[in-house]
């Protein structure tokens, strides 16, 4: 993560890669099983979500997108997958909203 100081005193989140970082993931055509391709997926998606701002997760998703691509991953398990990480970050942060208000009871 890289974590960016503003003038006005906040931060901002990116996504880190190291300067060796190749985009190499576990191939979508390998003998693994599906549900540990599916992850792959998920998990980018989950992090960019988790530490990227709006702006910046929208040009991250489209570097996932082509990375996974060139790993031979079909549009469509993509496609499937952000949308399933999507709606559980959504889910996610209705729970943690709730926990926060008995909290403050």
């Amino acid at each position: 993560m890289n974590i960016h100081h503003r003038e006005d005193g906040s931060i901002k989140t990116t996504v880190y890669r190291k300067p060796t970082y190749t985009d190499q993931y576990l191939l979508w055509t390998s003998e693994h099983p599906t549900a540990h391709k599916l992850s792959v997926i998920r998990t980018l998606y989950e992090r960019a979500t988790t530490i990227a701002e709006e702006k910046d997760r929208q040009e991250e998703e489209k570097h996932i997108q082509h990375a996974l691509t060139l790993c031979q991953y079909p549009r469509r398990a993509i496609n499937k997958e952000k949308i399933t990480s999507h709606e559980q970050g959504k889910k996610e942060k209705r729970q943690e909203n709730k926990t926060h208000t008995k909290d403050r009871r």
